[in-house]
């Protein structure tokens, strides 16, 4: 790929969401098909999970809450930016590990964690930010 391909999308603060990110996935990937199969699947699997994580944490049983987010593919990488108006986390990514077989929950964040490049979050004034870069394979 060439040229940046830049998207944004402004998403409410619900479940519906998720898949709708999904959705801007697909479009995504049909304006830059070189996007191989293996990092498309890193990428729709970290940016499901932290925007699961938004709605269900920072935007749980608010009303006009929304999700904004920014995915930029150039030659060498993928880097998705996720801004939320939701209440601040209390949430390190560097310290995410997987539970154990028998936990129901909180497996996201560490799956995220393990098929990115680099994940971050911080908060900035009344918006929390997650940023989250893949650096592309081989075409495989």
């Amino acid at each position: 790929m060439d040229a940046e391909l830049v998207r944004s999308v402004r998403l409410p603060g619900r479940v519906e969401s998720v898949d709708a990110v999904g959705r801007e996935l697909a479009d995504v990937w049909r304006d830059a098909p070189d996007v191989s199969p293996t990092d498309r699947t890193r990428v729709e699997t970290a940016l499901v999970e932290v925007v699961g994580n938004v709605v269900e944490h920072a935007l749980a049983g608010r009303r006009g809450g929304e999700v904004v987010v920014q995915l930029r593919v150039t030659g060498r990488e993928v880097v998705a930016e996720v801004a939320d108006d939701g209440t601040e986390l209390t949430v390190d990514p560097g310290a995410a590990t997987m539970p154990g077989a028998d936990a129901v929950s909180g497996r996201g964040l560490a799956m995220a964690v393990a098929v990115t490049d680099e994940l971050h979050y911080r908060r900035d004034g009344d918006t929390n930010r997650w940023r989250l870069r893949w650096e592309r394979g081989d075409g495989s």
